[in-house]
């Protein structure tokens, strides 16, 4: 209970990987109404540490904001989720000190008392930890074991057992199979421990379905955007305003971060934010359609530019934003109480990941 605080935020993160935020904070709020009934105080700490877990949606992929973001800018995905982490950890941590701070000038909140927290599983019923773990653990070790054994073997690895495990780890590591083998492992789980009816599986993927739905027009519209942008001569016109920082140096990834946190706030989705910018900044960047991004000419590998999208698709949350509500109708705050908490921690999150981009893009820029 003492380590209750680091201990959410630790698990936020790590849950926050695979699966959008929101269902995140669902599954770890309990926890901490529980621990505050035991304890009585730091109710905001406690929410507002789940909430400090929030860098790994929008910088460690396979949360789709990230991968599709590093998708459109060329960077390898195990490099996208080792700099992410190095990324979001820090933000994390700088996160939980503020929620401590915040705490302390509001003392007296407490959690709704509505009787709307589902029913606790039966032990029987609960997956054991290394089952539960599995379905996260597993593509993100398939994915940065290729990207390992990928950049060992070298390009034409000689025959042997280096070539085998490149071409199985090619197989296994590749993003879509191993997602693909994850929820295969999920669905396993679920029936091997739930013993769901006849029916339910299929219905709960195709809810599933129906939302990853979404998230393929979003990243159509996306790439539709960045070509139109790119035929616009939008380059030349930023260019224009803001001199060569907006096509090389460390300028651009503060130009990359403003204009994520500006789509953020028009619209209120992280991930859409982060795929409009990434769509529109790999057109901006790239000598010519179909071809990557030159980064000894930006100046720095391409993850800090995927990196600082990123974190101006965490900042400037407000009304517009599902996760606001989702945070304020759960918690049981009122808006200004969010507008001070969450927006603000946010906000904070994607400004540390901004400076942490940075940061890393000047010492070890990977070029």
């Amino acid at each position: 209970v003492k380590r209750c605080a680091t201990a959410l935020p630790a698990s936020g993160f790590t849950l926050a990987i695979p699966v959008f935020f929101d269902t995140v904070f669902f599954l770890l709020l309990p926890l901490a109404r529980s621990v505050y009934r035991q304890t009585g105080r730091q109710y905001v700490k406690l929410i507002l540490a789940v909430a400090a877990s929030a860098t790994a949606h929008a910088l460690v992929p396979p949360t789709p904001g990230p991968l599709l973001a590093a998708g459109e800018l060329g960077v390898d995905l195990g490099t996208m989720i080792l700099v992410g982490c190095a990324v979001g950890f820090p933000a994390s941590a700088v996160g939980l000190l503020f929620a401590g701070w915040v705490d302390r000038r509001m003392p007296d909140l407490a959690p709704p008392d509505d009787g709307s927290e589902a029913p606790p599983i039966a032990p029987d019923q609960q997956p054991p930890l290394a089952l539960a773990l599995a379905p996260i653990a597993l593509p993100v070790a398939l994915i940065a074991l290729n990207t390992g054994v990928q950049a060992a073997a070298g390009p034409q690895p000689p025959p042997g057992a280096w070539a085998a495990a490149a071409g199985a780890l090619g197989v296994l590591g590749h993003p879509s199979f191993a997602l693909l083998l994850s929820a295969v492992f999920a669905v396993a789980t679920f029936w091997r421990c739930r013993r769901p009816p006849r029916g339910k599986i299929p219905h709960e993927i195709q809810d599933a379905l129906t939302s990853a739905g979404v998230i393929i027009l979003i990243t159509s519209a996306g790439g539709a955007f960045g070509a139109m942008l790119r035929e616009a001569q939008l380059a030349a016109a930023i260019e224009a305003v803001f001199g060569d920082s907006a096509a090389r140096g460390l300028g651009v990834i503060v130009l990359a971060f403003a204009v994520s946190g500006l789509i953020r706030f028009a619209q209120g989705s992280a991930t859409t934010a982060m795929l409009v910018t990434a769509a529109m900044f790999a057109a901006m960047l790239r000598p010519a359609a179909g071809t990557p991004i030159d980064a000894a000419t930006l100046g720095f590998h391409p993850v800090y530019l995927a990196t600082a999208i990123g974190g101006g698709g965490l900042a400037f949350s407000w009304m517009n934003d599902s996760g606001f509500w989702v945070f304020s109708r759960m918690g049981g705050l009122t808006e200004v109480q969010t507008l001070k908490t969450w927006s603000a921690m946010l906000t904070l999150l994607g400004v540390v990941s901004l400076l942490m981009s940075l940061l890393l893009a000047t010492v070890l820029p990977l070029v």
